[in-house]
């Protein structure tokens, strides 16, 4: 634990009394995500097969104590108290900086304390994940089902290639979800279509690639706002960054329309959580488009390491909820 803690410069979290306030609709500024949240495809530079693989147990070793910040008026929560709130929430959107084991360690935690509440309410519960794309579903089924084992699952949904994140970051979460006989879902547009959008712009798709495409609002200002703030170190002509835009947003309206869908089913007696990256989980991104297309109960979440002196609430700019980690001291 301690090597994580070192690498990762983590510092003890902050033992004081908390005030955020959000405006209604402010922007996020900050979402502590790297720049590449906002491009159309989120992958490490380099080749998997020329990474050194992360152990088998990378989550669990980066597993530290937390409590739950309350973004509207800076209220500390209990582990217990936290999962209490999000428990009433029909989707739970928890980010994450992809490569980060600690983020991943706070999304299995919360799901494990979610699924567990929703046995005693009776709630059924699905899982959705941005690193599997809509086309692959059925490949998500089988392994669910047991049909398949884990190789033929990273084969079939192509995870080299068009997530190509160490699936040990995500092992624990897609195994507790089949344990669990919870739903697991494909979230994510194909990556072939956001690529073209931001190449091309959406005039560029053809018929059969425009039928694909859901509802899209491309003018949600505190959205827009994000968008620009992430950009700010990949400046492009303004064609340019229009269509880069345009693919973000199809990227998080293809994500918010397939979770919409299966809430829509069954709602209340249903809840999602989407494990996605903390850009697509703030609250302008997949939750807000969420509760547009149905009347559900949105919560964003997001992991944060607090260092030294640091205000989280900040960090915390367009989320609902904070997961606060903190070292052992």
């Amino acid at each position: 634990m301690a090597f994580f803690a070192r690498t990762l410069g983590i510092c003890a979290l902050l033992p004081l009394a908390l005030a955020c306030a959000r405006s209604p609709g402010a922007p996020a500024p900050n979402v502590g995500a790297a720049s590449r949240e906002a491009e159309p495809v989120e992958s490490p530079d380099t080749d998997p097969h020329e990474r050194q693989p992360l152990p088998h147990d990378i989550v669990m070793r980066a597993a530290l104590p937390y409590q739950g910040l309350r973004y509207d008026d800076g209220k500390l929560l209990s582990r217990d108290d936290l999962l209490e709130t999000l428990a009433d929430v029909d989707l739970v959107c928890i980010g994450e900086n992809h490569d980060n084991p600690h983020d991943h360690y706070a999304q299995l935690s919360l799901l494990q304390g979610l699924l567990r509440l929703a046995a005693y309410s009776g709630r059924e519960v699905a899982v959705g994940f941005e690193m599997v794309q809509l086309p692959y579903q059925s490949v998500l089924d089988d392994w669910g089902a047991g049909k398949i084992d884990d190789d033929e699952l990273l084969s079939g949904v192509e995870w080299d290639k068009r997530w190509r994140f160490d699936f040990n970051l995500y092992r624990p979460i897609f195994e507790l979800g089949r344990r669990s006989s919870a739903t697991l879902l494909a979230l994510n547009a194909r990556s072939e279509l956001t690529r073209k959008i931001a190449r091309e712009g959406l005039r560029g798709l053809s018929d059969e690639e425009r039928a694909e495409l859901p509802e899209l609002d491309l003018d949600d200002s505190a959205h827009r706002a994000w968008f620009h703030s992430m950009m700010r170190e990949h400046p492009a002509p303004h064609a340019g960054m229009r269509r880069m835009y345009a693919a973000q947003v199809t990227w998080d309206e293809t994500m918010a329309a397939t979770a919409a869908k299966w809430l829509d089913k069954r709602t209340p007696a249903r809840q999602l959580v989407v494990i996605a990256g903390a850009g697509h989980c703030q609250h302008a991104a997949i939750p807000a488009r969420v509760a547009r297309r149905t009347s559900v109960r949105v919560a964003a979440v997001k992991p944060i390491i607090v260092k030294g002196d640091d205000d989280p609430c900040p960090k915390l700019a367009g989320f609902d909820y904070g997961v606060l980690l903190q070292t052992e001291r």
